[in-house]
């Protein structure tokens, strides 16, 4: 446990985000991966792409925020 899951909410929110991208590469080194994918989100965070998908946006913000 990183200490980026002591609150409930990030850890509900690394939760759900495993389970939408569950071969996601850069966030899973400790397991091995059948099929290791970048997800849309990785990319966006590493400046790869310049738009978030609305998937991606609900997973990190909510539906509260609107970008």
């Amino acid at each position: 446990m990183s200490p980026f899951d002591r609150k409930k909410r990030a850890l509900k929110n690394k939760v759900k985000i495993m389970e939408a991208y569950p071969n996601e590469i850069m966030a899973f080194t400790y397991r091995p991966i059948e099929n290791p994918e970048i997800s849309p989100m990785t990319k966006y965070l590493l400046w790869w792409t310049a738009e978030l998908d609305d998937k991606s946006k609900t997973l990190i913000f909510g539906k509260k925020i609107k970008i």
